[in-house]
Formats: structure tokens, sequence, C-alpha cells
């Protein structure tokens, strides 16, 4: 109730009614003043308000899960994203955090999806100097199931194989598989959970999500979408960056337009430096690839 008489405030407020035409006219512009929690007030009320798409940068991480907390609070959690970065050491032997893998991969199958609806993506400068793979890649990393589909046991087992997804004896987290009787359990990494596959012959009978610790079935579904890891390769086709891939019609904040570009820079050169020290090179790709160009 406490957050419903604020943002009614707000919607009767003669400067946010500045804001909403500025932005109708598709206008720039810089916000002053903003303290505590007012940045999520005016935001959740655009969405309200708008149709279009929300991308807001911030300097740290920290800063956006600052702001990432207060908006879950104004807004239904289905029209938020969180975009973090994938990995903190890109040339080292440091694994890749899969939670925060997932959480770009949810991002990117939303924009590559044909159902749009208004939303807004939190993320931080260094989260977006990775680039991506493009939709044309994303399409030949992912797998569409359905109920009553035809297609052999053993042919899934290979695709998975294909899609480099690991084979386990239990499936723990996003990226495995594993294979028992006449079903296929996997952890895609466009879910927060994993799936279990259950074939009668070559056909698919039944789709349910399961839970990790005790292995019990759990919803039951239609379809569903396996998209296996979106990394950049050492291929080094298709890929594209976040402001290619998001709706044109967003609205972007920067929350320093001149500092979130000195960051995108200051970090491509540290990165530079980070692969010129790098043991076995080949292994990786070059940071000119991996990370995005600020001109």
């Amino acid at each position: 109730m406490k957050n419903k008489f604020f943002l009614d405030q707000y919607n009767e407020s003669s400067i946010f009614d500045s804001l909403q035409k500025t932005i109708a006219k598709n206008q720039k512009i810089s916000l002053k003043g903003l303290i505590g929690s007012s940045l999520s007030f005016y935001f959740s009320k655009l969405i309200e308000n708008f149709s279009f798409q929300n991308f807001i940068v911030f300097k740290t991480k920290e800063e956006s899960l600052y702001f990432l907390n207060d908006i879950e609070s104004l807004l239904p959690k289905d029209k938020i994203f969180f975009f973090p970065e994938s990995k903190k050491d890109f040339y080292s032997a440091n694994k890749t955090n899969s939670y925060d893998l997932l959480q770009r991969t949810e991002l990117l199958d939303f924009l590559n999806s044909k159902n749009k609806q208004s939303y807004i993506v939190v993320t931080y400068v260094k989260a977006i100097c990775e680039n991506l793979i493009d939709k044309k890649e994303f399409i030949k990393r992912s797998i569409e199931l359905n109920i009553n589909q035809s297609i052999s046991f053993e042919g899934l087992n290979e695709e998975l194989f294909d899609l480099d997804f690991r084979r386990e004896d239990f499936v723990m987290e996003p990226g495995e598989f594993a294979v028992r009787g006449g079903i296929i359990d996997i952890f895609p990494f466009s879910s927060q959970v994993p799936y279990r596959i259950e074939f009668f012959g070559d056909e698919i009978s039944r789709i349910r999500s399961f839970d990790i610790e005790s292995q019990r079935s759990d919803k039951s579904y239609e379809s569903i979408k396996i998209v296996s890891n979106i990394l950049i390769n050492l291929d080094k086709e298709n890929i594209s960056n976040i402001f290619q891939i998001i709706e044109k019609n967003c609205l972007i904040f920067l929350e320093d337009i001149e500092i979130v570009s000195d960051e995108l820079s200051n970090f491509l050169d540290s990165q530079k430096v980070y692969f010129s020290k790098a043991q076995k090179k080949e292994n990786y790709v070059k940071p000119e690839i991996q990370f995005i160009h600020v001109n």
C-alpha cells in the first residue's frame, strides 16, 4: 500500500509529466538530483505508462543490485531481467559462473523471441563489455522439444553432445545431462530448473521439471527450449553486442555516459594486457573479438 501511495504521487507530478512527454518525442534527457529510491519509482511508472523496453546501465555491479532490489518491490518479476558478467577473469583457468551465464542466456532468449512485452534490463558496465552471439548463432545452439514430438532417444543424446553438454550420472548445474533407461535429464542454460524428458519409443511422452536435491519430478510442460552455452567460441562467427540485440525503441539509461564510455575503453585495454600475459593463448578468444569496441 505504501508503494502504491508513492507511485501515485509520482504519476501526478509535473516533473514526471514532463519526463513522459520528452521520452514520447524520442529526445535525449538528463536527469539530475535523483536520490534514494526515486529512480526506481520513476522507471516503474514509465513501464506502467509506456509499452517500450528499458535498459539501465550502472557503473558498478553493486549499484545495479541496489536498484534491482528496489525495482523488484515495485514491478512483477517477469518484467525484470538482470544482466551480469559471465565471469570475472576471461584469461585464466577460473570457471564461468553458471548462474550468471544462465541469467545472460535468459535475457538473450527473451530478446530473440517473437513475443515481446514491456520489460526492464538492469546491468552494469563490465557486463555489457562482453560481446554475445547473434540471433542466428543462438538458434543454432537451441533445441525445441514438445510432447508427442518424434525424435530418437539416441538422436537427442547426440545432439546434446554436439551442443557441448556434458554427460554426468546426475545433473547438478547448467550444461549437464544424464541418461537412464528411457529418460534424459537436461539442465539447459536457459532455465533455472532442469528438465526430465521421458520417451516412449522414438516419441517424447512427458516433459517435467525436477528438483536437483530430491530428484523428484515437479511441473509438467507441453514444450521447452534447450539452450546450450552462449559464450563466444574460437570460431569467431556471428558475434554481436547487447546494444545490437535490444529493441530499436528501447529506452536506454546510462548512469553517466562519459564515465560509461571511458570504462568500456579502459576495460578493453586492461583485457589486452591480461591476454598478453595469458598462458596458452590459443585457448582464448582475443580481446578485440571478445569485447565491445567504443567508437
